[in-house]
């Protein structure tokens, strides 16, 4: 009897596990090329936006203290998509969380731009405990958008220009005066 018992309790602390949510993250190094989707479903804090919106959230990993890094974010511009972005210190599924800064925008409409893209400067503060930045992003339509962050390379700043001569770079640093305590996981 007490074997069966035991049985029943593990089958259910195992059903338990299964039963439980694993929220949707996007797990990117730095360096590395990823293609994420925004979609709907995703439970964030309101803050983040409307429910009924679309998300993907963003980890990147493998930050080091003190160092100047640049997002790229590719995307189709002309689709009519309105989007916001937003940097957060801790997991933002997690109730242990902060914002750094949110920018919001959108594609643009008109005529197609494939290829298009936008930069975010970023520094990392250099008494940063932790390795990672979260990234969310909010969209009001299904959308897909290429993300890698680098170093930062020298010549980019706030008078970059896409290749359809538009500015294109958001310098979060603002002029090497603003960087990110990283302190949460």
């Amino acid at each position: 009897m007490k074997r069966f018992v035991f049985f029943v309790l593990l089958s259910a602390g195992i059903a338990g596990l299964y039963a439980q949510s694993v929220e949707p993250m996007y797990k990117v190094p730095v360096g590395t090329r990823a293609t994420i989707s925004t979609a709907q479903g995703i439970k964030l804090p309101s803050s983040f936006g409307n429910p009924s919106e679309y998300f993907a959230v963003v980890q990147v990993t493998d930050l080091k203290p003190g160092t100047k890094y640049m997002a790229t974010i590719t995307f189709e511009g002309g689709t009519g998509i309105y989007y916001g972005m937003v940097w957060v210190n801790g997991n933002p599924y997690m109730p242990d969380w902060n914002h750094f800064v949110g920018i919001g925008s959108g594609t643009g409409s008109g005529r197609l731009m494939p290829g298009y893209y936008i930069y975010h400067i970023f520094a990392t503060d250099p008494k940063s405990v932790k390795d990672r930045i979260y990234f969310v992003v909010r969209s009001d339509k299904p959308w897909t958008l290429d993300f890698v962050v680098t170093p930062a390379k020298p010549g980019v700043d706030r008078n970059t220009k896409n290749m359809y001569d538009y500015y294109c770079v958001d310098d979060l640093t603002n002029g090497d005066t603003v960087s990110y305590l990283l302190t949460k996981d």
